[in-house]
């Protein structure tokens, strides 16, 4: 028996299981299928891409970028208090 516990850079991908004999070549039997992984949203949370730190004083205009990996996919992003908070759907 073999197990395999997939993770989040595993969704998406193929996995086979791969019968054959050594004593009668080129004969096997094979069954793959696409590994779908479920897993809560994960988020990071940056400076705009385009400001740099060191040059943002008092009064300057500032955004962020909230970056998004779930499945399912997001559905909802609420920004509250500079919190991202995200909503996933089933």
């Amino acid at each position: 028996m073999v197990e395999f516990e997939p993770g989040v850079e595993d969704h998406g991908k193929s996995i086979t299981c791969r019968a054959e004999n050594p004593n009668v070549t080129g004969l096997y039997v094979e069954k793959s299928w696409k590994i779908d992984v479920v897993y809560p949203p994960i988020v990071s949370l940056n400076l705009g891409s385009t400001l740099s730190p060191e040059d943002i004083k008092e009064g300057d205009d500032v955004y962020f970028e909230c970056h998004i990996r779930a499945n399912p996919p997001w559905s909802k992003l609420t920004w509250i208090h500079d919190v991202c908070i995200i909503l996933s759907v089933n």
